[in-house]
């Protein structure tokens, strides 16, 4: 069976999503962020006692994401090749694209018993689970970072106070949820506010691991620009009448025994706008926001003397990485990387060397 039969495009266009190398590459962004940056994998992160469990917990739930993605992959596939001779949007059996995966339930799994029960049961209780994980963590991270260095609050009444934001931020989500029926596709929404988020905090988190000489302003200033882009970039997509493109259908071998073809999908409408950043999809826009926010952040670092601030980013920052600066000489004279190995975890550690009058220095103010 060709790859053509299957649905799969290997034709390279950042216009489209819809093809092996928007996958494979434009995603890189989006994995990124949801294997080490997402919230609630975060929370995991910091949950962990050592940071032997914390490099454990990141390895399981690597392998764990990919056999979601696996699995996910596998299930869309499936259904593209039980749909394909029989396409049930347009038998009009359903309106969108989202209810292909429930109408198959209901259409054909219903023959065995407990099947529907079980599938409600898994989406119930995951969503549960999730969406607890989400409003906990984020009502944490607005107490922390925006209520408590505003206002003096008492130990006392943390918890009423975090339950609180975790009933506001539910409330929204609520009301968020009501809508997004209203605004189009579900899934296609979900995507593109993902890709969106996820370039420019993924460029972040490269930043702070790769490149010791960012500074705050640098990456600051960077993430924000791309974030603004991202956003207006989401906001123009699905306000203009660019449709997503399809594979052809049709509705010949459909169980009634309809011997017609169903009309083949119509390209992809082009957007009213002349900005060539419009064309691209949000895949690709992901993708090229994280080199973007990149790029801005060193440019930015550069003018505002980033390098002033690279010993103190450099515990942070990945060994290989340091070693490679170093040789290049892009390192501040006065800071040498050495590696060391400990006797406890047998694991490479950082050892800086600095001037003599820089750490007399650090002793004076207590660094």
């Amino acid at each position: 069976m060709s790859p053509g039969c299957l649905g799969l495009s290997f034709r390279l266009d950042i216009g489209n999503d819809e093809n092996v190398w928007s996958t494979l590459l434009a995603t890189t962004a989006i994995n990124i962020y949801r294997t080490s940056f997402d919230q609630v994998v975060v929370q995991r992160y910091i949950a962990s006692r050592t940071l032997k469990e914390a490099r454990r917990t990141a390895v399981v739930g690597l392998v764990l994401t990919t056999f979601m993605y696996l699995a996910e992959a596998a299930m869309a596939l499936a259904l593209t090749l039980w749909f394909r001779g029989c396409d049930p949007e347009s038998m009009g059996q359903i309106q969108k694209l989202d209810q292909i995966l429930p109408f198959y339930v209901k259409t054909y799994l219903v023959q065995f018993p407990g099947t529907v029960g079980l599938f409600l049961s898994g989406i119930v209780s995951a969503a549960t689970s999730t969406i607890s994980s989400l409003i906990n963590s984020q009502a944490a991270i607005l107490y922390v970072d925006v209520v408590s260095p505003q206002l003096p609050i008492s130990e006392v009444h943390v918890a009423r106070i975090t339950k609180c934001i975790a009933f506001v931020v539910g409330v929204v989500m609520t009301i968020y949820s009501t809508l997004v029926p209203y605004m189009g596709s579900i899934t296609r929404i979900f995507m593109m506010a993902n890709a969106a988020i996820s370039g420019p905090l993924a460029g972040l988190m490269l930043m702070a691991v790769i490149f010791p000489f960012v500074n705050a302003k640098g990456a600051g200033w960077a993430t924000l620009l791309a974030v603004v882009y991202q956003l207006w970039h989401m906001w123009q997509t699905l306000m203009s009448d660019a449709k997503p493109p399809r594979m052809d259908v049709t509705t010949d071998f459909c169980a009634d025994n309809i011997s017609r073809l169903a009309p083949l999908p119509t390209p992809p409408q082009e957007s009213s706008s002349s900005l060539p950043a419009l064309g691209i999809s949000s895949y690709w826009s992901s993708f090229f926001s994280t080199i973007a926010t990149i790029v801005i952040g060193l440019l930015i670092s550069a003018l505002t003397g980033g390098r002033r601030s690279c010993r103190k980013n450099i515990p942070y920052t990945n060994t290989t990485c340091l070693i490679l600066w170093e040789r290049a000489g892009l390192l501040p004279s006065e800071v040498q990387v050495k590696t060391a190995c400990s006797e406890d975890t047998k694991e490479g550690s950082l050892m800086l060397d600095t001037h003599q009058e820089d750490i007399a220095a650090n002793n004076e103010t207590g660094v």
